[in-house]
């Protein structure tokens, strides 16, 4: 369990790298993948708080899964694998937190559910 909330966690807190910018724009568009990363990881912290089954639960992290995987696709000049570029983000860090314990949850309040398990190792694939 320990792995994939670290395979989560460095999938959505990664920073970024980019490329061939200049520096405004560069901060621009890492302000708006912050952005979308917070609304997405904050979306889905309430929604997984609200889960009243492990089979929602695993839907859940797969839809979480695939948006995070869109922002990744739309943001292609950021490695989200680099945490220097989130650095400083309080808002974003609060939240990485409560997502963490929200998926720690249901992994525990659901542990019996073969879908919530599934979802969890294909939830990066």
């Amino acid at each position: 369990m320990k792995k994939i909330t670290v395979l989560l966690l460095a999938l959505v807190i990664g920073g970024m790298v980019s490329c061939s910018k200049s520096p405004a724009d560069k901060e621009s568009e890492l302000k708006a993948l912050n952005d979308e990363v917070l609304k997405a990881t904050q979306s889905v912290t309430e929604k997984l708080n609200k889960a009243a089954n492990g089979k929602e639960a695993g839907e859940i992290i797969l839809a979480y899964g695939d948006t995070m995987k869109k922002i990744k696709e739309k943001y292609k000049n950021f490695d989200l694998n680099d945490t220097k570029n989130f650095e400083g983000n309080e808002e974003l860090k609060k939240i990485m937190g409560d997502f963490v314990s929200a998926v720690m949850n249901v992994n525990i309040k659901f542990k019996d559910s073969k879908e919530l398990a599934e979802a969890m190792q294909n939830v990066n694939k």
